[in-house]
């Protein structure tokens, strides 16, 4: 499916980190995070305030890869977000964790929108120039679950 959809729909699109700190929502005092994890929950705080502030052309400029880009839309990439994530509003995010090997990283994130049910599901990013950039978002693959 589209990565804008993947991103957008069922409330995942706001399924992103605030506040520089990782752990399960259920703890009273979350873990600070640094190194490449900061990284890559920076990342994923930028793309939450870019879409809070309906900023797709900063996500799709910024945030994303080129494929993950191209996968929303290439050039249409702002408005097909726009369409797709334009409405959602008072995300409730939260990351479980964040796991990085290499140049690539994935955070299983648990987020709710407009108190809505919680949904959990891993963004999977890649480090680009020095940065960690969004790939792709939703379940994890078939085969890596069950290996």
């Amino acid at each position: 499916m589209l990565l804008a959809i993947g991103l957008a729909g069922a409330g995942i699109a706001a399924a992103f980190l605030g506040g520089g700190q990782l752990g399960d929502p259920e703890e009273e005092t979350p873990r600070p995070v640094s190194g490449a994890s900061k990284q890559v929950g920076d990342t994923i705080i930028q793309f939450e305030r870019a879409l809070a502030e309906g900023d797709f052309a900063t996500i799709c400029g910024n945030l994303f890869t080129i494929e993950a880009r191209e996968a929303a839309g290439g050039d249409r990439c702002p408005s097909v977000l726009q369409d797709t994530a334009g409405g959602l509003r008072s995300p409730d995010v939260r990351i479980i964790s964040i796991n990085v090997r290499g140049n690539t990283a994935t955070a299983t994130v648990r987020a709710s929108v407009a108190g809505g049910p919680p949904v959990t599901d891993v963004i999977r990013l890649l480090r680009q120039r020095g940065r960690y950039k969004i790939v792709s978002a939703g379940p994890e693959p078939k085969d890596r679950r069950e290996k």
